[in-house]
């Protein structure tokens, strides 16, 4: 059984589907919204005396998650792959104390301003509804509309601000017009556990309003949640003219900060800063020891990742780094030195090596999205095989003789036969890599097959003279 959004659920509600469970997986964040419960204290104290329970079972404040947290061994799970840098940045420092580690960091979303601060002035609050930003926000979907913007939330603390901007909405725009924009809104708590590409968050709040309106807002877990729905874009509307005070003020002064990119994390391995200084001077946009949550990227080639070297910390941590960036949308290459004899002039000429292995994501930035293509392992090592058979931008290797000796020992560096093999396993073997490799299957060492072994075979040895299962 998994629990999703924990913190979200109380224990009553909990109850009946763990009695039925062998195994449970109960995930949660404390630091957004917990569950609301309208049972009396009197009421629960009540209940645990008539069945003999002890009082420190409190269904009224502790949640399933808290529960769960009390008797299992708790996982951290910090990689961020949502909001870009800017957006995020807030919440990891203030509610997650930087542990926080962002998946969605890339040269040109570190760049982008991901937040707008649109100020409404002459506001006040009648019945609990902000007329003003309620106008306000119907302008700004216009706004957003207009430059083709889809996937459009809305969000608010406060039911009857929330209440009227729905009604403002549903009067406005006809109904297929809402349902192209995908527009949704509601309150802070509807929004728990789901996202938009654009988020539109109306405050509510005006200049005097009741400190128990202003506590309510500034709330660290509603404020939270409010703040991160957004993949994109967040919009805040305001009709606070000095930026309130606390939270909120802290929150629109970052809000109005320019985003400002981060250092690199780490000093590139001694090949990756020669390619860097050689692509930098042909006028390559480049970023060495590039961070992005908790992996570098050797190079960061106009927006495109290289991988310089195996990871020192060996084949395992090397996929997972690969399989990590992809699943937050990056595109990799490799640019091993043995690919040009270490020569950085020559990594530079050929500055697009080795093949891509891709993973596509929307063109309006970086990480994964519903357009993106998930690709199998399987599929990784067809195209890493495929770019290796020179079947995407081929270099200048010369192609050995096609001696059956020489094929043989080939197939033995890459791992594909013993060196006691019978000859007629050398077919077998061939057709796998050639599978393997995105080439034609027909088990003959052709030109292009010999070629695509030597290359595997050379990075097979290199691997090994690192220390590394090739």
């Amino acid at each position: 059984m998994i629990l999703d959004e924990a913190a979200h659920i109380d224990q009553i509600r909990a109850a009946p589907v763990l009695a039925r469970a062998k195994r449970a997986l109960v995930a949660g964040d404390p630091s957004q919204l917990r569950f609301v419960s309208f049972v009396a204290d009197v009421d629960v104290a009540a209940t645990l005396a008539r069945h003999g329970l002890p009082d420190r079972i409190d269904v009224r404040r502790s949640s399933a998650y808290d529960v769960a947290v009390g008797a299992a061994p708790v996982t951290w799970l910090g990689e961020h792959y949502r909001c870009p840098p800017h957006l995020i940045a807030f919440a990891a420092r203030r509610f997650y104390d930087g542990r926080l580690t962002l998946m969605t960091r890339t040269p040109a979303a570190e760049r982008a301003d991901a937040i707008d601060v649109v100020r409404v002035s002459g506001a006040v609050v009648a019945d609990g509804v902000n007329r003003a930003e309620v106008d306000a926000v119907l302008d700004t979907v216009r706004r957003l509309a207009a430059a083709g913007r889809t996937g459009i939330g809305i969000v608010t603390p406060f039911r009857p601000q929330a209440d009227a901007i729905e009604a403002a909405l549903l009067a406005a725009l006809p109904a297929d017009e809402i349902e192209r924009l995908r527009l949704r809104s509601g309150t802070v708590h509807a929004f728990q556990g789901g996202e938009a590409d654009t988020v539109i968050v109306s405050l509510g709040l005006v200049d005097g309003d009741t400190r128990a309106r202003q506590r309510f807002v500034a709330e660290p877990n509603l404020f939270n949640v409010m703040t991160t729905r957004a993949r994109r874009h967040l919009v805040v509307v305001t009709s606070l003219s000095g930026g309130g005070t606390g939270l909120i003020a802290d929150f629109l002064a970052h809000a109005d900060a320019p985003a400002s990119p981060a250092s690199p994390a780490a000093a590139p391995v001694p090949w990756a800063a020669r390619l860097a200084a050689e692509l930098t001077a042909a006028g390559r946009d480049v970023h060495a020891g590039y961070q992005v949550g908790d992996w570098i990227v050797d190079l960061v080639v106009d927006g495109v990742g290289y991988l310089c070297a195996p990871h020192p910390d060996g084949n395992r941590a090397h996929l997972e780094r690969q399989r990590a960036l992809l699943r937050a949308g990056w595109t990799l290459r490799e640019a091993f030195p043995s690919r040009w004899a270490g020569d950085a002039v020559r990594g530079r000429a050929r500055h697009v090596i080795s093949g891509s292995v891709r993973r596509v994501f929307p063109d309006d930035g970086p990480g994964p999205g519903s357009h993106t293509r998930t690709m199998t392992v399987r599929r990784i090592f067809t195209v890493v095989g495929a770019a290796l058979a020179g079947t995407v931008n081929a270099t200048d290797d010369a192609v050995p003789p096609a001696d059956p000796r020489e094929v043989r020992a080939l197939l033995t560096d890459v791992g594909l036969i013993r060196v006691a093999a019978f000859d007629a396993e050398v077919p077998q073997a061939l057709r796998r890599f050639q599978a393997r490799a995105g080439l034609v299957v027909d088990g003959i060492a052709g030109p292009r097959t010999v070629q695509a072994l030597a290359r595997s075979a050379r990075e097979a040895r290199h691997l090994r003279s690192l220390g590394m299962a090739a």
